[in-house]
């Protein structure tokens, strides 16, 4: 990295440092939680269904005698409905992360939520901010990184300039703007 460039927000690079593997599994903590807070609200507003409960005929005997329940059901004597929610499709999950990621680290904050909360960016070779769509791309690639055993996020901490796989695969940096 050049030394007389700025990152954004007039953040010269001499005050700037690569993030290493803790502080980067920190703020993947926080965006972890995150995601999971909005996956649920995203549940209860899109996947969840109101549910009850209805039987017709001899409810005191009809969980505790067998022969009842087996005629209840035999009959179709009763109606069963539960509250609660059904599980969130996987591609909707899947949606929402690279949503999440890729918007964020593509705005001109360059970070997530968790990433900023560490004072972390984002940065391509010429320290600029990068693409939604090669965010994107990079949150696909941290699949690979973790499906290979979590080797890809470990690499952080045996590389240079502190990369993890997905990074080289996208060629971006994470660094520290404090």
């Amino acid at each position: 990295m050049a030394k007389n460039k700025l990152v954004s927000d007039e953040v010269s690079v001499k005050k700037c440092s690569y993030a290493g593997f803790w502080i980067r599994a920190g703020a993947a903590v926080i965006d972890f939680i995150i995601l999971i807070f909005l996956e649920g609200l995203m549940k209860k507003l899109f996947f969840s269904f109101p549910t009850y409960i209805k039987v017709k005929g001899d409810i005191e005997n009809m969980f505790f005698d067998p022969s009842t329940f087996f005629e209840c059901v035999k009959n179709g004597s009763y109606e069963v409905y539960c509250y609660g929610s059904v599980f969130t499709p996987g591609w909707v999950s899947f949606l929402l992360a690279v949503l999440y990621y890729a918007a964020q680290q593509s705005s001109r904050l360059q970070a997530t939520l968790g990433m900023r909360a560490f004072g972390l960016k984002i940065i391509d070779e010429e320290e600029q901010r990068i693409s939604f769509v090669r965010a994107a791309i990079r949150y696909v690639a941290s699949l690979f990184s973790a499906m290979i055993l979590g080797i890809g996020y470990l690499m952080i901490a045996f590389t240079p300039r502190k990369q993890a796989l997905h990074d080289m695969i996208t060629s971006v940096y994470v660094i520290r703007t404090v």
